[in-house]
């Protein structure tokens, strides 16, 4: 007794319904009446399912004699076409050959049509009634001791079955959906795994075309040969292909190298070419210090009367006399001086070239 209250208890349906005096409580002639609602369900489903199933079955026994006579006909024309024809001729071999394929097709049929009829006979043994057309009327009748239970039930046993009931719908619901989505779930694997298979085919497909048609450029007219050797005949010519790129390269490098020496060549020329320039300028540039021309003589003659104007002392005269002297001295160090400038500005140009090269 404390075990079977203690079940009661456990009884999330009862846990619910305690303390409601219109309810009735959930002891083992509500689990028995339950039992006997939900096996009348279950009954009824399976009757349809059956039901269904059954009317399939009968259309495509219906669709296969539909087959059967047709191909029977087809049969009865190909052999009269055979007894009006010259056994003589090639035709009869077509004719005969078409009346083999039919007679095939009919065996198929017939195969189809026994196993149709073996689950026909199945799902009468199964369900007895299943040929009948049963209507809402006859479902009723067929559940009538269903309906006698149910309606000698009170109200309270009544409440207590339906909330009972619920509670089952409620459990029978959650698993549907859950399969629901797992089903989703696999058909979403299956859709990825076909796409794949799909892909794998048509790469299949592309070297199955590349196959063939490596297979006839073996077996044409000019390579006829053994495809071994046809390969190595291959192989050879692109051999001596890479040592003419080859020997080509070479060459190219060889009158690149050529190319540098004579830039090399010239440059040189070009600068011994400019010291010369240089050297000739500066001894143009002494020439005419030491030979004095009528332009210069004219020039100093106007310096010493300006010097004379303006009453420059003997230390200042002296101090342009040293120019004077010195003024080739001094002009080839200044481009000296500017020279040396232009090459730093240009090696801290070269060296921040190197810098950002090192960094890429």
């Amino acid at each position: 007794r404390n075990s079977r209250q203690s079940r009661v208890h456990n009884n999330p349906v009862q846990r619910d319904l305690e303390g409601m005096d219109q309810f009735a409580p959930v002891n083992q002639e509500m689990d028995s009446l339950k039992f006997l609602l939900e096996k009348t369900v279950a009954d009824r489903v399976t009757f349809a399912q059956t039901k269904e199933t059954y009317t399939t079955k009968v259309i495509e026994h219906g669709e296969l004699m539909q087959l059967l006579a047709k191909e029977a006909k087809v049969i009865n024309t190909w052999k009269r076409e055979y007894n009006n024809t010259d056994p003589n001729t090639s035709v009869v071999e077509d004719v005969l050959f078409e009346i083999k394929e039919h007679e095939d097709t009919v065996q198929q049929l017939q195969f189809k049509l026994e196993l149709v009829e073996n689950d026909l006979d199945q799902l009468r043994s199964k369900c007895p009634s299943v040929e009948e057309d049963s209507s809402d009327e006859d479902t009723k009748v067929g559940n009538s001791s269903a309906l006698k239970m149910v309606s000698k039930l009170d109200g309270p046993v009544l409440r207590t079955l339906l909330w009972n009931l619920l509670d089952s719908y409620y459990t029978t619901e959650l698993q549907r959906r859950n399969t629901k989505d797992a089903l989703l779930r696999k058909d979403s694997t299956l859709r990825s795994f076909e796409n794949e298979i799909m892909m794998q085919n048509e790469k299949i497909d592309a070297l199955t075309k590349s196959l063939e048609r490596r297979k006839k450029l073996m077996s044409s007219e000019d390579n006829e040969s053994d495809p071994f050797e046809f390969i190595h005949n291959l192989e050879e010519e692109v051999s001596l292909a890479n040592k003419k790129i080859e020997a080509g390269l070479a060459e190219n490098a060889t009158v690149l190298t050529e190319l540098e020496k004579t830039r090399d060549a010239l440059s040189m020329e070009k600068e011994q070419h400019s010291k010369v320039d240089e050297q000739l300028a500066l001894l143009r540039s002494q020439l005419k210090l030491t030979e004095s021309t009528d332009e210069t003589a004219q020039m100093l003659r106007q310096l010493q009367e300006v010097m004379a104007a303006i009453g420059m002392s003997r230390e200042e005269r002296d101090t342009v006399r040293e120019k004077l002297e010195h003024c080739v001295e001094d002009a080839c160090a200044q481009m000296l001086a500017d020279a040396k400038s232009q090459r730093d500005q240009k090696g801290q140009q070269v060296d921040s070239l190197r810098e950002r090269l090192a960094q890429m």
